[in-house]
């Protein structure tokens, strides 16, 4: 009957390894995916789920990418939460990962996570800007605390500070740019002010 059907447990498990594909417009490469659960209607993780990827086509390019997430509690999928329980990726020459678990909540237009940085380096952000007047050298640390709502990234509230041994800020414009500044003596200053932090 279909009293006796709904009451059934079965224990299932997914393997997928040489994961590749996009999502959005990002692509990403060599992954593998492992997740065991309980039930039919409503879901119960039997063991963390595990998520590896080797590399996202994003702007700033990410590899190895490591995460463990599961059910919070048993539920149905569509009503589901889940515990991020771990989350690192290599990026701009240090690391982002999480401190300590993470709730997302797979029903809710907004969701709010932290996530870490340790060892970026400044002059893989200065590569970014494709500006030959500016120089940055040092590392970076610090905690990125991030808001998504309606599939929207928001970035609120981020703090940055020099890992280790202080860094340099270095403005050398030219041309246009260069008469600007020296129109400008408020912005020559601040300039000269934060040329070494």
């Amino acid at each position: 009957s279909w009293d006796s059907f709904s009451t059934w447990d079965p224990l299932s498990q997914l393997t997928i390894t040489s994961l590749s594909g996009t999502f959005g417009d990002y692509p990403f490469s060599n992954g593998h995916f492992d997740a065991g659960w309980r039930g039919i209607n409503e879901l119960q993780t039997m063991y963390p789920a595990k998520l590896s990827l080797e590399h996202i086509g994003v702007v700033v390019p990410v590899e190895n990418l490591r995460a463990q997430f599961a059910l919070a509690k048993r539920s149905r999928l569509s009503t589901a939460e889940l515990e991020i329980q771990s989350f690192t990726a290599l990026m701009l020459g240090g690391r982002i990962f999480t401190r300590k678990t993470q709730e997302w909540n797979l029903v809710e237009r907004e969701n709010m996570f932290t996530l870490d940085i340790e060892g970026w380096q400044m002059a893989q952000l200065a590569a970014l800007q494709s500006n030959p007047d500016l120089e940055l050298q040092g590392a970076l640390e610090g905690s990125l605390p991030l808001r998504v709502r309606d599939n929207i990234l928001e970035i609120k509230n981020g703090e940055f500070s020099s890992a280790g041994g202080g860094g340099v800020i270095r403005y050398r414009p030219k041309g246009k740019s260069q008469v600007f500044t020296g129109a400008n003596p408020e912005l020559a200053s601040a300039m000269a002010l934060h040329s070494d932090f």
